[in-house]
């Protein structure tokens, strides 16, 4: 609970930047994977640092995207560096982004993938059948009521030991990124 309220200022920056673009001329898709250089995030089993799986899966999401959109995929960033908030909030709203983080909590038995989005943008059933029909289950949560074109994303918990073995896990991560893409193109192509 305490890391979402934590995100929300995250969100309001966001909200700002895509202020007047929900799902209109799209050009573009943005991945954005947390954190990064002197950032490293959540600290989770084993010493594992958010900034690194997120960058990793990105990178692995970003591939998937290509391979089934005909819009041009960028990332904030693509090895292990500081990236300014700034930069973060004023991306373009021409483009629908995706915030990669992963969970993190005090009670390791919390875990999962989420994803929290603007219900107008798409549906959380939507982001659920997506999940699902790849065999991942997932929690959705509507945030928002404005023209937001992002998506926020918790691949995982790197404090839960099973979340962890499905995080290095090449198959899990598939499946999650294909998830993910499927969203991109209900979206696009709405």
């Amino acid at each position: 609970m305490k890391r979402l309220f934590l995100l929300v200022p995250f969100f309001l920056l966001f909200s700002l930047a895509f202020a007047n673009n929900l799902n209109n001329e799209l050009e573009y898709i943005i991945i954005d994977p947390a954190h990064g250089g002197k950032d490293s995030g959540a600290i989770g089993i084993n010493n594992i640092q958010e900034k690194d799986e997120t960058l990793n899966f990105s990178i692995m999401l970003k591939s998937e995207i290509e391979g089934l959109s005909r819009y041009k995929v960028k990332l904030t960033r693509e090895q292990d560096e500081t990236i300014k908030r700034d930069h973060r909030g004023n991306l373009d709203n021409k483009a629908l982004v995706f915030i990669i983080h992963t969970g993190s909590n005090r009670d390791e038995n919390i875990h999962g993938a989420s994803v929290t989005v603007n219900p107008k943008l798409i549906s959380s059933q939507s982001i659920k059948d997506s999940f699902l029909s790849n065999g991942v289950n997932v929690n959705v949560f509507e945030k928002g009521n404005g023209n937001i074109n992002y998506i926020l994303l918790e691949i995982g918990h790197i404090t839960n030991k099973d979340d962890v073995l499905l995080l290095n896990s090449k198959n899990y991560r598939e499946k999650v990124a294909k998830s993910i893409s499927e969203i991109a193109s209900k979206i696009i192509n709405k």
